[in-house]
């Protein structure tokens, strides 16, 4: 069930950015920069995989599990 929360979390960010991307630069009068939203998006899920599998592939796996839910809130925050 870990795993599908995580799924989730992150399909969900994924389908809010593609989905919401040009209502979101035209919000803040940057239609043309609507691609930057899916850039950061990729090089973020990137990020977070290097991250997962560099340094937290040294805990347990519930530990890492707990990490990755807490990388994705702190994430959702910032945004």
């Amino acid at each position: 069930s870990a795993v599908v929360l995580c799924g989730m979390l992150n399909n969900f960010s994924y389908c809010v950015i593609s989905g919401a991307s040009q209502d979101i630069a035209r919000q803040f009068h940057a239609e043309d920069q609507t691609t930057i939203l899916t850039s950061v998006m990729n090089v973020s899920a990137l990020a977070a995989t290097v991250i997962s599998t560099r340094i937290l592939v040294r805990f347990r796996f519930y530990t890492r599990i707990r990490l990755v839910l807490c990388m994705g809130a702190v994430s959702y925050a910032g945004v």
